[in-house]
This record gives C-alpha cells, structure tokens and sequence, in this order.
C-alpha cells in the first residue's frame, strides 16, 4: 500500500541526521566557517557546511565537546541561507555550498578529551574547588514524555515539547553530553469509512529529528526540546492516528547508548466539536480561526 506523500517520499530522499560520538578535544580544532539557515517552519539551524551537500540534501555539521552531528536538510525545505553578509534563496546557495564544504574530522586527527580536577588561573595555579557532588554522575536509565505543544502566534499545535530524564541508579537526574535522536511512529486508519475502510492498520515512521544535548540544558530539571510537524499535521492529515509512540535515543561520550519511548504520546487532543467540524467540513478549524489550510 502506499503512504502518503509525506511519507513515501523518504524513498528518493531522506532527512538523514547522521551522528558521530566521537572523543572530541575542547581546544585547538579549527572550525569551518558557520551559515545561519532558515527552514520554511520557521526554525533556524547553524552548522558548516559538511563535504556531502549535494543536489538533494544541503549537509550541516555542529561540534561540541564530546559531540559531532552532521545533519542532512533537502533543498525544497530551505527558505534562505545566510553566509559571509549575504541571504541566499534556498537552492541558490548549492553554488556556495559547493565552494565552501569542508570535511568531517576523522577519530585519528582528535585528541582525547581530558577534563582537570580543577581549573587553572590566568598564572597557571589551581584554584579552590567547593566540595565535589558525591551523587553518582552515570547514567543508569533514560526516561521521556512528550506533550502536544504550541510556540507560535496561531492557535493550532506546532508539534511535541520532549521531556528528557536521563536518571543514576538511585532515580536521581543526571545533567550530561551529548546526542539525542527522537523518532516518531504512528498509525494510519482510514479516516473517510465506507467502502473505503481498510481493515488491517498500517504503522510506520512518521518523523524523526536529532538534538546535541548539553549540561546546561537540566538546569531547571529535565531537558526539554521542541519537535516540529514537518512532514505532516495531525490536524490537517487526518489518516494520522491521535496516538503515536515517541521514540528517543541518547548517546553519552564514556557511557553508552540509552533508548526510552513515551507510548502514550497525543499527537491531536480530543473535542467533540472539532470532530463534528472534522465529519461534516474536512477541517478542523473554522475559517475564522486563520489556523490551517484545508487537507490536500
């Protein structure tokens, strides 16, 4: 059977998040020069523009301690591109990309990481140190909620807001580095009934994403990050199932690899008169609301 176009376009590209953990050095690599891209949701990435840009995918590559994530992006969902003081038009870029990809740092050409006890003063002696957190800093197991959430002007969702809990063995929240990757599977039911109808469902993967996680980010609790609609809308794409499984995977440097999901994951809220709205319009917002165009 085929998915739908959101979907099965996976199959002459993809939006591929490819991640190295690698054992990075917090000083002394040269980066290549940065651009600022502005993607048609809204949201900004920055990154150098990886070796493998090609016609299809324009590639980003972020470093953090600990971290390299390279990340692929398909032309068609570039709006512009900002390098050296210019804006560039989505595709119109390639030509730039192409002059100014660099390649990704191999594990021989980096150093280990290696973090003192404490840290050095501009004469070079040590300075004092408050007591040190005897909590166990490893990371046991990983834990993660999603919620519907919105973060833009209009008043239809915008996407999922991720809870993020890597936990030690005594359940406490461990602040750490590195890398997680989410993805979404859900279900497709006919939404039309009739003769329609299909009878046995059909579960795929509807989105996947990937975020560099820091320290930083647990300093008022859990990690939270935002994960867009992209490739569908749940208020719109109404074939989408209201539930869906949240998968996450998160990569520690020295620790290992965590996988949690989050079963109970809404990807539309239940209402009575949107549903209504939904069976007799095809749409599940009035006209008033200027919220989302009519399913395609």
């Amino acid at each position: 059977m085929l998915l739908p176009d959101f979907v099965s376009g996976r199959e002459s590209f993809r939006i591929a998040l490819g991640v190295l953990l690698l054992t990075l050095a917090g000083s002394g690599l040269s980066a290549a020069e940065p651009i600022v891209v502005e993607m048609l949701d809204g949201s900004e990435v920055r990154g150098a523009v990886d070796f493998r840009t090609d016609e299809q995918c324009l590639w980003l590559r972020r470093e953090a301690a600990g971290i390299q994530l390279c990340s692929g992006f398909p032309w068609e969902q570039v709006r512009k591109v900002r390098y050296d003081r210019q804006v560039h038009s989505g595709r119109e870029f390639l030509a730039v990309a192409q002059r100014i990809k660099t390649p990704a740092k191999t594990f021989a050409q980096i150093a280990p990481f290696r973090r003192s006890d404490s840290p050095a003063s501009p004469d070079g002696r040590r300075t004092p140190q408050a007591p040190r957190d005897t909590r166990d800093t490893r990371v046991q197991t990983l834990h993660v909620e999603a919620f519907l959430a919105r973060w833009s002007r209009g008043p239809a969702t915008d996407g999922l807001r991720v809870y993020v809990y890597p936990l030690n063995a005594a359940g406490e929240l461990v602040p750490v580095d590195g890398q997680i990757e989410f993805t979404l599977f859900g279900e497709f039911e006919n939404a039309r009934g009739g003769e329609a109808t299909v009878l046995s469902p059909e579960f795929c993967e509807l989105d996947e994403m990937s975020e560099l996680v820091r320290a930083g980010d647990f300093a008022h609790g859990a990690a939270v990050y935002a994960f867009p609609f992209r490739r569908f809308h749940p208020d719109v794409n109404f074939d989408v199932s209201r539930q869906a499984v949240l998968h996450a995977r998160l990569g520690i440097p020295g620790q290992g690899v965590f996988e949690a999901s989050d079963a109970w994951t809404r990807l539309r809220d239940f209402s009575r008169i949107r549903d209504q709205l939904q069976l007799y319009t095809q749409r599940r917002f009035f006209p008033g609301e200027n919220a989302l165009p009519l399913p395609r």
